[in-house]
């Protein structure tokens, strides 16, 4: 089926020296188009009031798209995490039984996105949890650092949305099937991380503000270097009627 195509378009020079292994020479590396995509997210200014008003002055680390193998870390750290450091939980599965287990083991004060009203009072919940979906890459904006989930069983989930905004991210360990995860823990703003101890002293690193700013320059760099598969695809393309 290979060789029934016209041009092959792949990501990295890797792919396109293992086509070429086999005998399909019609290959062009072109980088990947999820980069171009997550660069035109930046622009969107979706503001999110309840939001604004949660985090206020403090620091806020974004949790997304978790499964329990996550939380199992991640939460013994959010139930000792220093004052000034708040938390947006919004887990991959968001049915019931899900929500209540992350609920039973906080031991700060939390609640639902679907609790706040108009005059809700956010200054002492230290946890928000977002029981709803098509949010999260809105709530990036606000963050600090982010957690991306899903690395320690089912497959890590989107780390560019997060990059994206220069945002420090942190995963867990099983990220070899994932070029982008090894691609910026390389270049210093992703960290890979398998307890809590290690996630407890990754967090306390990345809350120096002259950290942030470090990594900040170092991920959208890199996220602008990535920009450009789309058009070098397009322009590769001979248009026919």
């Amino acid at each position: 089926m290979l060789l029934n195509f016209t041009t092959l378009f792949v990501i990295d020079k890797k792919s396109e020296e293992l086509l070429n292994s086999i005998g399909i020479i019609n290959v062009l590396t072109t980088g990947d188009t999820r980069y171009d995509r997550v660069s035109s997210t930046v622009h969107i200014n979706r503001n999110i009031t309840h939001i604004d008003k949660f985090k206020s002055i403090n620091q806020l680390i974004i949790i997304g798209s978790s499964w329990p193998e996550d939380e199992v870390v991640f939460i013994p750290f959010i139930n000792t995490a220093p004052q000034g450091v708040k938390f947006i939980i919004a887990p991959h599965e968001i049915d019931e039984n899900h929500i209540q287990d992350i609920e039973k083991k906080l031991c700060v004060t939390f609640m639902r996105y679907s609790a706040l009203g108009n005059n809700s009072y956010l200054e002492n919940v230290q946890v928000l949890i977002m029981d709803n979906i098509g949010m999260l890459s809105a709530l990036y904006k606000y963050g600090n650092i982010a957690y991306v989930g899903g690395a320690f069983k089912q497959g890590l989930h989107n780390i560019l949305e997060p990059l994206s905004f220069g945002l420090p991210v942190i995963f867990g360990p099983h990220i070899k099937q994932f070029p982008e995860a090894i691609l910026f823990s390389e270049a210093g703003g992703a960290i890979s991380i398998d307890t809590t101890d290690k996630l407890t002293t990754v967090i306390k690193t990345l809350l120096n503000s002259k950290e942030q700013i470090k990594i900040n320059s170092i991920n959208v760099t890199l996220i602008n270097h990535q920009v450009g598969s789309t058009n070098k695809i397009l322009n590769s393309i001979e248009w026919k009627n």
